[in-house]
């Protein structure tokens, strides 16, 4: 047996050596090797997986060490059954110590090799945690050319096309965004790393590789250095640009994009470990000429056409209640037991103990003849018959016993006779009839005592309200009494004027005391306020601007001054002054979503975040600019843009209205898509260029290509969180055997703000708020999270809720998978989600839910 563990022990040993030196290698090499040197191409066309063989490899060493697991954990289950049957057997003892100190060695090996075989599966994956990136269009459900799965807790946020995205057009950009700052000179060519920028340079072909899929990573067959161009504005965002077009005329091509281990963040260390990061999607064989446009409905604040009217304020109004007293409570009192009557001729007795039976009357004893002598008990539930009284004791129940007076020793008790009885008068202890007033009970007693919470029992109704009043009056912290002019009925108010006071309690166990009224008619304040149009925005909204597609984020990211010359936000006061409004514009939801957060704080939220408030009592007016087209001087410029052959006013135009879509490059300022079509403020499919705004408070089509709408803002700030809708989880809680290729998706009851519907955490004053993360038992799955606005119940066109879709790679069978929604999610007033906050089974303590239960495992969100 022994021997056995040794060879099960040198195998798991064998099997971690072969871990250590084979699979990181695998792991290095992967960057040199294309689908066709390993076979990959090959296996497709046979039918066969399209899984690199190295993961397949690596999963086949961790099945097999999870066999070697079971194995030795049955061995020590054997040992410790040889133990405890040894009955003290020195030689089963000693084999049972060798045979279990093997197999914990074995076992321990075997862990260790299970758990480098996993993280080298993960960085083979490209995986480094279980988080995920950016994502979205539209995504194919077979993710076999996803080489690198996970983005989130890495140091990739988010990219485009997705992870597997396919109808990608020819002419598309490609976006990267880190976590952080990355030194500028590893990916642009000549990039001065102080400044941090770059603008349409070359790239640094060895570190940033686009190449056909098929072809693989060969630097003969790798797009150039000088056939890419990248540009950034903060260090974080890069946008590479294609100078030829992707993918051919005529069929679809998988193409990747590869960084690699030479790119470095700004403090010089660097950005990937092992391997580096990779991606594909399909390219189409389109040319996108299809113009972005804000999406119908996907604005918020919502356009509104004035001010609300404030007309006076209704002050907020205290809860109320009464009673009435129709006769005299019943006082707190004590069992009393009179002295035992005798029966005529018959010698005196006494009680011992004391009365704890619940009825009041006589109780009747006699002694029966019998061998031994009995005694009988009755007139009150609860006494009991004693069947031996030879001692001379009655053994009554309720907690008394009889004794008959005499000279015996030891306590002066006499002898017992049949037809000896005797009647015990009783009274029951009675604990006192109650009145509870809010959250305060109070006992009525007999005589003043120094308990605040009892109220003494007067000699009358009038008196007996005014004790009650004056006990209120002078304890009660949340409640004030008055007795009406009537004298026997009292009115209750609540201290605190708002509806509050409307679910105090007023209760009460005496027939005594009739409740007339409970507590209600709490009014909280409230401004008599005439709606102009819309509700005015709360001074804590985020603006949110929602596309059709993904926008080139160069010109639209950063703090309000260094963006204003395409998008601006201004504020018009009571006084009509124009001013702006300094915050920054986040790009999130696979660049399709554009936040503004302002500067102003104004307060914190319930995880103690601070929030960001908009010019209070203002109008506030939010203007984006169509980016300038590209030029030409003749008909002869605009040849190649069939069918927008004719110059007319400096762009190529097919009809009047209607010109190439295409932005002037380099781009400088304006909203241009992913493949650099200009906006169409409108929305009539058509481009003009920035020639003047579209408003969408007006619906004027006629007006274009910018955009622009106005709402107004109070001076209210909405502290509401927002709740998750469980009735929206798909899959369902605990819900088995789902395809693989699943879309999660849950919805909130509120507009959520898209910038924090992502992975990872944010930390806030310390602490760690989870964000969206999926986890799973074994392999971290790749996933990427975006969001779409919903108009709920009747359609008004614009957004009410939120709901959000986690993409993944195809996840693993037989795999148990796990969604975590913390705390850092906020809703669009930058009020966070708290998990636990309406569940009623949750503590002080426990601030997440698990599966619908309260939970403070830190892995289930806080």
């Amino acid at each position: 047996m022994v021997s056995l563990l040794h060879r099960l022990a040198y195998l798991g040993a064998t099997l971690a050596i072969a871990v250590l030196v084979g699979l990181p290698l695998a792991a290095m090499s992967q960057g040199n090797l294309s689908e066709e040197d390993l076979g990959v191409e090959y296996m497709a066309q046979t039918g066969l997986s399209r899984e690199d063989p190295r993961i397949v490899i690596a999963r086949i060493i961790q099945i097999a060490l999870g066999f070697l697991g079971t194995i030795t954990v049955v061995l020590i289950i054997y040992a410790g059954f040889i133990w405890m049957t040894s009955q003290g057997n020195t030689d089963k003892v000693d084999k049972a110590k060798k045979i279990l100190k093997s197999a914990v060695i074995g076992l321990l090996i075997i862990l260790l090799s299970f758990a480098i075989v996993t993280f080298i599966i993960n960085k083979l994956l490209g995986v480094e945690g279980g988080g995920g990136g950016g994502g979205g269009g539209n995504t194919s459900s077979n993710t076999d050319n996803v080489s690198l799965v996970a983005l989130g807790n890495s140091i990739i946020k988010s990219v485009y096309p997705a992870p597997g995205q396919t109808d990608v057009p020819r002419n598309t950009g490609i976006i990267v965004t880190f976590r952080e700052k990355m030194k500028v000179s590893t990916i642009c060519q000549g990039a001065d790393d102080a400044v941090g920028t770059c603008s349409s340079t070359n790239i640094v072909a060895d570190n940033v590789k686009f190449f056909k899929t098929a072809d693989g990573d060969n630097p003969a067959t790798n797009l150039a250095f000088n056939k890419v161009k990248v540009s950034t504005n903060d260090g974080k965002i890069f946008v590479f640009v294609p100078t030829e077009y992707l993918g051919s005329p005529n069929g679809n091509v998988w193409q990747s994009v590869k960084l690699t281990t030479g790119i470095k963040k700004a403090n010089d260390k660097p950005a990937f470990t092992l391997s580096g990061f990779a991606w594909q999607f399909e390219v189409s064989s389109r040319v996108d000429l299809t113009p972005p446009q804000v999406r119908s409905g996907g604005i918020f604040p919502v356009p509104d056409n004035g001010r609300d009217i404030h007309q006076g304020v209704q002050p907020a109004q205290p809860a109320v209640a009464s009673i009435s007293v129709v006769s005299l409570p019943q006082p707190l009192s004590l069992a009393t037991v009179g002295t035992p009557v005798a029966l005529s001729g018959m010698t005196p007795a006494r009680i011992e103990g004391t009365y704890n039976c619940s009825d009041s009357g006589t109780i009747h004893v006699v002694v029966i003849l019998n061998n031994p002598l009995k005694a009988q008990a009755s007139g009150i539930s609860g006494v009991i018959n004693d069947d031996d009284v030879s001692d001379g004791r009655i053994s009554l129940g309720c907690g008394l016993t009889l004794i008959k007076n005499g000279t015996l020793p030891p306590d002066n008790h006499g002898t017992l006779g049949a037809g000896d009885g005797w009647d015990v008068q009783v009274t029951a202890a009675h604990p006192g009839e109650t009145l509870t007033v809010g959250s305060q009970t109070y006992r009525f007693v007999s005589t003043a005592d120094s308990n605040p919470n009892h109220i003494v029992v007067a000699t009358s109704v009038s008196a007996m309200a005014n004790n009650i009043a004056s006990s209120i009056n002078s304890t009660n912290s949340e409640v004030t009494a008055t007795v009406n002019i009537d004298g026997s009925s009292i009115n209750f108010q609540s201290r605190t004027a708002g509806s509050d006071g409307n679910y105090l309690n007023l209760s009460t166990d005496s027939s005594s005391l009739h409740i007339l009224s409970q507590f209600s008619g709490g009014q909280d304040r409230a401004e008599n306020i005439r709606v102009v149009d819309r509700p005015d925005a709360p001074r804590n909204s985020i603006i949110q601007i929602n596309f059709s597609e993904p926008i080139n984020p160069l010109t639209v990211v950063g703090n309000s001054d260094d963006v204003n010359d395409t998008i601006a936000v201004t504020a018009t006061n009571p006084s009509g002054a124009v001013n702006n409004v300094n915050g920054r514009f986040v790009i999130s939801n696979q660049y399709r979503t554009l936040e503004f957060i302002p500067n102003e704080d104004c307060g914190v939220n319930a995880c103690g975040e601070k929030i960001y408030c908009l010019p209070a009592s203002s109008t506030l007016t939010v203007m984006l600019k169509a980016a300038a087209l590209a030029s030409c001087t003749s008909d002869s410029d605009c040849v190649s843009k069939t069918p927008y052959t004719h110059c007319v006013n400096n762009s190529c135009s097919r009809a009047e209205g209607d010109h190439y879509p295409l932005a002037n490059l380099p781009l400088s300022t304006g909203i241009v898509d992913a493949s650099f079509n200009s906006l169409d403020g409108n929305r009539n499919m058509k481009v003009v260029g920035p020639v003047n705004y579209y408003i969408e408070n007006d619906k004027d089509n006629s007006q274009g290509d910018s955009y622009k709408w106005f709402f107004a803002v109070s001076d209210e700030i909405d502290l509401t969180p927002p709740k998750l809708q469980a009735a929206s989880l798909n899959p369902s809680l605990t819900l088995e055997h789902i395809p693989l290729n699943q879309s999660i998706e849950f919805s909130f009851d509120k507009l959520m703000m898209a910038s924090t519907l992502t992975s990872g955490e944010a930390v806030i004053n310390n602490n760690h708020h989870h964000l969206i993360n999926l986890f799973s038992a074994g392999l971290a799955p790749g996933y990427w999270i975006t969001s779409e606005p919903i108009d709920m119940g009747i359609p008004d066109g614009y957004p009410d809720f939120t709901k959000v879709t986690v993409n993944h790679s195809q996840l693993s069978d037989a795999t148990k998978y796990s969604v975590e929604i913390g705390s850092g999610v906020k809703d669009i007033r930058q009020n966070c989600f708290k998990p636990c906050r309406d569940n009623a089974a949750c503590s002080a303590t426990q601030a997440s839910c698990c599966q619908g239960m309260p939970d403070n495992d830190p892995e289930c969100g806080q």
